[in-house]
C-alpha cells in the first residue's frame, strides 16, 4: 500500500470517528440541553455611578486618573467596568489608591470570577482589622508588604450580587491608615447597599 493510500484511509477513518462522536454529542445535547441562564433585568445605573469620590478620601489626596469606564477589561470579561485612581503628595513611594468596579451578567458569574481571580491574593488580614460587611455577599481584606521592601499594600474585595468591587491602597503615614480604609469600605458598603436595595 502506498503512502498516499495509507494516509488517505487514515484521514478518512479519523474524520468518520469525529463525525460519529459529534453526532452522538449532538444527540445528547438535544436530549439534555443546558439550563438557560436568564440575565437579570438591566440596572438603572452604571458602574461609574458606584465609584467613591475625592470627598470620600482622607485629606491630602487628589484624583490621579478617572473616573473612567474601563475599556480594556479583557481579563474578567465583565459587562461594565469603571475605575478611579487617587494619588497623594507624600514623600513615600509608591503612593496611590484605586477603586475598581466590575459588573457581570449575573451573581453566579460574579461569584465564579471572585473565587477564581480575587480570592487568594498575596498578604494576610492585619490583626487590627475588625470590620465586617453586612452588605456584601462575599468579601475579604488583606495587606502585603513585599517582605518589608515597601509600605503595606492593602486590598479590599467585595462581591455584591453581580458586582465585584475592589479598593486598593498603600498604607502611608499621615495619608492612609487602616482606619481610613475602614471608613472608605463603609462608604462603599453604603453606596452599594443603597443602589441594590
Amino acid at each position: 500500500m502506498g503512502h498516499d493510500t495509507y494516509y488517505t484511509k487514515l484521514i478518512h477513518n479519523i474524520l468518520k470517528t469525529v463525525m460519529v462522536t459529534a453526532t452522538g454529542l449532538l444527540g445528547l445535547y438535544a436530549c439534555n440541553p443546558p439550563v438557560e441562564r436568564i440575565p437579570p433585568s438591566p440596572r438603572s445605573f452604571k458602574t461609574m455611578e458606584l465609584l467613591i469620590s475625592l470627598s470620600d478620601m482622607p485629606p491630602n489626596w487628589f484624583v490621579g486618573s478617572g473616573p473612567v469606564k474601563n475599556q480594556g477589561d479583557t481579563l474578567y470579561y465583565s459587562r461594565d467596568a469603571s475605575y478611579v485612581v487617587f494619588e497623594t503628595d507624600s514623600e513615600y513611594s509608591p503612593k496611590g489608591a484605586s477603586h475598581d468596579i466590575y459588573q457581570f451578567i449575573d451573581s453566579a458569574n460574579a461569584e465564579h470570577i471572585y473565587n477564581d481571580f480575587f480570592v487568594g491574593m498575596a498578604g494576610k488580614e492585619p490583626p487590627e482589622w475588625s470590620y465586617q460587611s453586612g452588605v456584601a455577599d462575599q468579601y475579604y481584606f488583606v495587606c502585603y508588604d513585599y517582605e518589608g521592601r515597601f509600605p503595606p499594600f492593602c486590598s479590599w474585595v467585595g462581591r455584591y450580587e453581580e458586582f465585584i468591587v475592589v479598593f486598593r491602597a498603600w498604607l502611608i503615614p499621615d495619608r492612609m491608615t487602616l482606619s481610613d480604609i475602614e471608613q472608605i469600605v463603609k462608604t462603599i458598603d453604603s453606596i452599594m447597599g443603597e443602589k441594590l436595595k
